[in-house]
């Protein structure tokens, strides 16, 4: 199959045509019960084990095949295999013929429109044989913020949910359609339902969590396991239980090294660091001592959110768990990274930044936000049109995505990347 060429976008009359290579043809088979027949489409028929020349009906403008022998059939918002159907009892009789194949003979332009968070919104035409990714590069691609694995394509015969990075990481394109199977192109924002996967992974990184996910999924969009990774003992740590198997937005995806340090005593490092990983526990460690042993802080780290996972040996009725409690802040200053004493076993995150804060609540435009340094939760409030009615205008909800943890603050309490501003209703309204 010839390379594919780049995408040249053409601004015409209202629409934007991708260029595409006139002679490519469709790369994988193509999905009959999703391929939707449109204007320009013809279609082979062959006679099988006959003498019948084939015939070759073209589909017009209206979505119907017009024929002097077979007439009038309306296609219009068929798939291949309706088609097929509508078609072979005619000419099965009319021809005295048992088997027939019917076929589509080349790619052909369809239009498509797309919205959404994308550079350059608007309707476009590509070939039937290019691929959902291929359309978005002519439209500028993804916007900053945008979604990746939460696109929509729709107009066919049911949605379809577009993963490019699944796409791109496993090489299934099923999640990444053919532009034949839809109309419409819709690519949301993304929302803070997101998970942190670190530690022995190649790619550590903050990954969107869509219906369906799960660990294999979610470690092979980082990249996969690293030669020294222990797949047996990848946990999922949460200020709920750091064995528990549920996957929830928020959760941090961890994945330990095969062989742990001889020392019976470890902490682990992971997350925006230029070097995660397990490390020896020594005697008055300190926070700023493991960072510096693990290179400090990496880029987009947001250092104020470095947060402690702790394991509790007893519960709050005295029995043994495995519960591990968040101590979040502990990077409020440079004295505090100095001063803070880590213990044997503990579990230090880093997270990355995300670009935006999310405020809800008793706010006229809740919604994601662009995140701003070292500004208050009022300025967010503000970007979300302002308290309603009925909103409690003297403390608002702050929620730590890491820890996993909410506090009660004044307005004027400073806010971090990737937390919520959550606005309650009055008390009396409550």
């Amino acid at each position: 199959m010839k390379a594919l060429l780049s995408i040249a976008v053409i601004l015409l009359a209202g629409v934007v045509f991708a260029s595409a290579d006139t002679e490519r043809a469709f790369d994988q088979p193509i999905d009959p019960d999703i391929y939707l027949i449109r204007p320009g489409d013809k279609l082979t028929v062959t006679f099988i084990k006959t003498k019948i020349d084939s015939l070759i009906l073209a589909v017009d403008v209206e979505g119907k095949i017009v024929d002097a022998t077979l007439g009038v059939i309306d296609l219009s918002e068929a798939t291949l295999t309706t088609a097929r159907q509508i078609l072979a009892d005619s000419l099965k009789k009319l021809y005295n013929v048992d088997q027939i194949a019917i076929s589509i003979t080349e790619p052909r332009q369809v239009s498509i429109n797309i919205t959404g968070a994308v550079r350059k919104p608007g309707l476009y035409s590509g070939a039937s044989c290019q691929r959902v990714s291929e359309l978005l590069q002519a439209a500028g691609g993804v916007a900053a913020g945008g979604s990746q694995r939460a696109i929509l394509f729709t107009g066919g015969v049911h949605d379809i949910r577009v993963d490019i990075e699944r796409a791109i990481v496993t090489g299934d394109n099923v999640y990444d359609p053919y532009l034949y199977a839809g109309r419409q192109i819709r690519v949301p924002y993304k929302t803070d339902s997101v998970v942190q996967v670190v530690g022995e992974v190649r790619q550590p990184r903050e990954v969107e969590l869509t219906a369906g996910d799960d660990l294999e999924i979610l470690i092979s969009l980082a990249g996969g396991f690293t030669e020294r990774a222990d797949p047996a003992g990848v946990k999922i740590l949460s200020f709920r239980n750091s064995h528990k198997s549920e996957l929830k937005p928020g959760d941090v995806i961890f994945v330990p090294a095969r062989q742990l340090p001889p020392e019976s005593s470890f902490v682990s490092l992971f997350g925006a660091v230029e070097k995660p990983g397990v490390y020896a526990y020594r005697q008055d460690m300190t926070l700023r001592a493991l960072l510096d042993t693990a290179g400090g802080y990496a880029a987009r780290a947001v250092a104020e959110q470095t947060t402690v996972f702790r394991k509790a040996d007893i519960d709050e009725w005295g029995n043994p768990t495995d519960v591990s409690y968040p101590i979040a802040n502990v990077a409020g200053s440079a004295s505090a990274v100095a001063d803070f004493a880590m213990r044997p076993f503990d579990s230090v995150f880093v997270p990355l930044r995300t670009g935006f804060v999310k405020v809800e609540g008793e706010v006229v435009n809740p919604g994601l936000f662009p995140f701003a340094e070292s500004k208050d939760a009022l300025y967010y409030i503000n970007a979300a049109g302002g308290f309603t009615a009925s909103a409690d205008r003297q403390s608002i909800q702050k929620f730590n995505r890491v820890a996993r943890t909410t506090s009660i603050h004044s307005p004027g309490v400073r806010v971090h990347d990737g937390e919520v501003v959550v606005v309650t209703k009055r008390e009396e309204l409550r």
